[in-house]
Parts: structure tokens; sequence; C-alpha cells
């Protein structure tokens, strides 16, 4: 459809129009605009008058029909002169344009306002109507010369999608938008034959885009660094050059300003190392989520957040690993965060941990089940909410990893079971390195302890307030289940009596011997470790004692050291 208006003059003279190298006369632009772009003659031509032109009108249909034109159609508007006729020509030029349709625009006789206001009528039928605006072009008639030019206007209408495209970014980060116009307008570009260079830089950055509009909207913060690399490695628009030019790199200043700091060099994710500035650039991802509307993509962030961050203190290796890195990292901040909900063991820090992965946790729940429970989910206010948990966050990231959880808080526990051969308990105290012993036994094997101890004390000296005890009620049978478990009492050989629970929330390590005893006692010493690592003890290891002698000769020479078997270390 091509769309045009008649203004006030009594007669238009014949001029020669030129556009893009060919030329027409005619004495009204549309019709000379209507050959010029080869417009099928069957193409509906929609004629907008006002009161005082409708006379006028007559004259310029029967020029059409000549050239062939027969599909040309009067429609009344009125003066747009206040807010209702506005709406007026606006609501008659959407009647008249049905879904999905190539308008073409002419506006060199529109009267006064006119021409803006079918501007902007063409960006509502673009958004209300889907229609495709083929071009929109000015007669630029002046009186005396031979030649007079068709201006070509629809690039300013592109720049209001310029403008859509930026402000969508920085309202909410999507470049989805962006990819859109730099789509549309390469191929525009290009079809027409000039600036033919802009459109191939333009063109250059729809792939770039659109897996950064991916990355963004699939919250791929590594992903994300990636794309934004290639999409800033693909702007190449001059500032110098021709004025469209030195628009567009303004727009994708705007963009690049914005995105830079996210930025990750590498093309391969097993490359990319987990440093402080890259625990640093996630962080800066969060906030920008949470700046940009998306609470929910923070959360996500902020989770994984964490869990590099304890990979990062802990110097642990492939933090990309899920099975054996980053699961085993979540098992460790869930069991801190069961520390700080039940407030179990020393006020210390791993219970801030615990207490902030939990904050996180349970807000991500909120949006990670879409609503799916009964209670109604409070949106108001979450922004502000998971604002303070990237600040909190963003804070760990800058504490000393060192003294984050001090070097005296990372104690090693060593679990041995006691039975009637006392050999395991002096092996496994001999074969490893410990801060503390907890030796598990029964009424049976009492009397056996304090020798024991004394021929470990021979050749390590090991204090009694570093020697710990669990007493069974029956070696044979006590299968007690960890649930349980954690309630019974940890005695001291000197000091005050603690709970299974709170005794082995002071330990960084735990390590648990499966050999000596009874089937029960080995099955209390797992127990031991199951409870460890629902505390958040961060590395829990088990090992077996093998005696390759003959039993009598063990029985005769219990204090001679075995082999140490390490089972499953950090299990």
């Amino acid at each position: 459809m091509l769309i045009t208006s008649i203004g006030k003059a009594g007669k238009y003279r014949e001029t020669n129009y030129v556009f893009q190298g060919k030329q027409c006369s005619s004495c009204f632009s549309t019709l000379a605009i209507a050959q010029l772009l080869d417009v099928p003659r069957e193409e509906k031509i929609l004629l907008l008058v006002t009161p005082e032109t409708v006379e006028a009108s007559s004259r310029i249909q029967s020029q059409f029909e000549k050239a062939g034109y027969q599909n040309l159609e009067t429609v009344s508007i009125p003066h747009a002169e206040d807010e209702e006729s506005i709406f007026q020509i606006v609501l008659t030029l959407t009647d008249a344009v049905v879904e999905g349709e190539q308008i073409i625009l002419d506006v060199t006789h529109s009267f006064r306002s006119l021409p803006f206001v079918y501007f902007v009528t063409l960006l509502f039928l673009y958004a209300f109507k889907g229609v495709d605006i083929g071009g929109i072009y000015y007669g630029s008639f002046e009186e005396g010369r031979e030649t007079n030019p068709i201006v070509d206007l629809t690039s300013l209408f592109s720049m209001v999608f310029w403008f859509y495209a930026v402000q969508t970014f920085r309202e909410t980060g999507s470049v989805h938008p962006l990819y859109d116009i730099a789509s549309r307008e390469a191929c525009r570009i290009i079809r027409r034959k000039e600036n033919k260079e802009i459109g191939y830089k333009l063109s250059a950055l729809r792939t770039p885009l659109q897996k950064l509009g991916l990355s963004i909207s699939f919250c791929l913060p590594i992903e994300m660094g990636m794309d934004v690399e290639r999409f800033l490695k693909k702007l190449s628009f001059e500032s110098n050059n021709g004025s469209y030019e030195r628009l567009l790199a303004v727009v994708f200043q705007k963009i690049s300003d914005e995105l830079k700091e996210f930025a990750l060099s590498s093309n391969k994710k097993d490359e990319i190392l987990l440093t402080q500035e890259e625990l640093v650039r996630e962080g800066k991802i969060a906030q920008w989520y949470n700046h940009h509307g998306n609470p929910d993509h923070t959360l996500i962030v902020l989770g994984e957040l964490m869990i590099n961050w304890m990979i990062k203190i802990r110097d642990m290796k492939d933090w990309l690993d899920y099975y054996n890195t980053r699961d085993k990292v979540r098992g460790i901040l869930n069991g801190m965060s069961n520390r700080s909900r039940e407030d179990i063991g020393p006020d210390n820090i791993i219970k801030k941990i615990g207490s902030l992965w939990s904050s996180i946790g349970n807000w991500r729940n909120e949006f990670a089940h879409a609503g799916f429970k009964k209670e109604i989910i409070h949106t108001t206010g979450k922004r502000d909410v998971v604002d303070n948990l990237c600040s909190a966050v963003y804070d760990l990231l800058q504490v000393d990893a060192l003294n984050t959880i001090p070097p005296k808080e990372r104690k090693k526990l060593l679990i041995v079971p006691f039975g009637l051969s006392p050999g395991v308990l002096y092996s496994a105290a001999l074969l490893s390195r410990f801060d503390d012993l907890l030796v598990i036994f029964s009424e049976q094997t009492r009397p056996l302890l304090p020798s024991t101890i004394g021929e470990v004390r021979k050749s390590r000296k090991i204090p009694d307030q570093n020697v710990f005890t669990l007493l069974l009620g029956d070696a044979h049978s006590d299968f007690i289940p960890a649930k349980q478990l954690k309630s019974f009492t940890v005695a001291p050989l000197k000091g005050d009596q603690v709970s299974v629970e709170q005794f082995l929330c002071n330990y960084d390590v735990v390590e648990g011997c499966i050999t000596g005893g009874t089937t029960a006692m080995q099955y209390i010493v797992e127990r031991l470790l199951d409870i460890a690592r629902s505390v958040g003890v961060f590395r829990i290891n088990r090992f077996a004692l093998v005696d390759r002698r003959p039993p009598e000769e063990q029985r005769t020479h219990p204090f001679i050291l075995g082999d140490k078997i390490v089972l499953d270390r950090e299990r």
C-alpha cells in the first residue's frame, strides 16, 4: 500500500524526479515514486485529504488512472489541530491498513503537522498490525531546477528502532531488539546498494548479537562473557566516517561500555581460570541482572558464585567439574547452612557463610518452581532483598581468603574404632596426621585403652585434651542411625562433654578408620562421617589398615605398624 496526501496548492507543476539513478517526469511526487519504485499497478494507493483538499483530489486521481493505477482510494481526515483530531487520523489509518501490509509513505504534500502524525502512526501500525515499512519518501521540489531528488527518509524510521533497542537494553539488559534492527538494517542497506560497507558491518554483528542475547536470557555468565568478547571484536564502526556510521558508533558505544567488563578472552571454557578477577566479574554480572530487573537470574548466579568462591579459597581443582568438585562444594555449603540454621557449633565465619547460602537458596526457591505451591509468592520488595544479597556476596569476595576461614579453625579429627586388637589404634594414630583423636570403645575394651594410648605417646606426643572417646553400650548390636547418633555424648579425657554434632563442628577435616573393633563400631564410624558431612565439614576421608603378619604374632606383638590404605579421599 502506498500512502500519500495532498496539499492546498492549486496547481502542481510537472518536474523531473530522480531516485537512485532513475528519472520520472510527473507533477505529483507520489506518482513519480510509484513508478520509480516499480510499485505494481494493482496495489492500493491511499490518498488522505483534508476538507480543504477534497476538490483537488479528483485531478490527482485522474493522473494515477492514466498511468494505469486503478486502485486509488480517497480517505477524508481532519486537520491535526488537537489531540482528538490527531488520534482520529491514527484510527482512520489503522482501519484502512490490513495486518502485515507493506507500506510506502510519501510525505511530500503533507501539511504542517501531518508528516509527524503519519510518522508516529507508522510506529503504531508497526507495533499493532505488524506492517512492513517499505520506505518513507519526500519529493524535494524547488522552482527552477531541471531535476528534483526523491529523498529517502526510511533511515529516520530505523533510528526510532535504534533508540528502542538501546533503551530496552539499558532497562532490561536484553540485546534481542538490537539483533532485530541490525538484521533489518543490514538487509535494507545492502539491498539499496549504497553504503554497502555499513550493511556488511551490521550483518557481521547478527550472529554475535543472537548468541549474546541467548546467553543473557539463559543466565550463562561464562558463555555470556565469551559472547561479549566476540561481539566487541566484530564492532568496527568508525566515528570519523559518514554520518550514519557515526550514529551507529554512538549506539554501539553505549552497549559496549556497559558490557565490556563482562568479557572473557578465552574461546574454551576449560581454559578459563578461577581467579579473583573472575569471581569479581561474576559478582558484577549478578548485580547487573538485578539492576535490569532479573532477580531470579541474580539468585542463580549468586548461588554458583558462592560455590566458585569456596572452590577458590580452598584451592580445589577442576572448578567446572560438576560431580567431583561443584556438587561436593554444594554439599559442604548445605552443611554450613544446617549448622547456621540449627545453631550448631561455635559462632564463627562458617555460620555466616551458611546463613548467606541458605538465604540465597530460600529466595531462589521462590522463583525456581514457578510459584507452584499453596502460598502466594509475594514479589514486592524482592529486588531490594536480592540487592542486599548481592552486596553480601560481593563483600565476601573482597575478604582475604586465608582469614575468611582462619587456619586455626582448620583442625583435623581422626576417628578410630577400638576393639580387642589394640594394634589398630596404634597404627592408625602413628600413620595419620591429626589434631584430635576420637576413639570408639565399649566397656569390654575400656581396660585396654590407657595402655594403648601410652604406647602411642611413646612415639607421638598426644596431650589428654586432644583425646576424646565415644562409649557404646553394646559393641556388637549398637547400629545407631546418624539421626540418633548426633545427640550422643563425646567425652574428653579432660574437660566437658559435648554432643557428637557439636563436637564435629570444630573440625575442617575428619578422617575415619573402618578397620578394627566390631562391625557395629565400623558402622558408627561411617555414620559419624555422615554427620560431619551434614554440618559442612570440608574434607572427609576413609582408610583401612592391613597387618600381613600371622594372627598369633599380631596378638603377641600388637604395637607394630601395619599398612594404611586410603579408600576414597574427599568422597
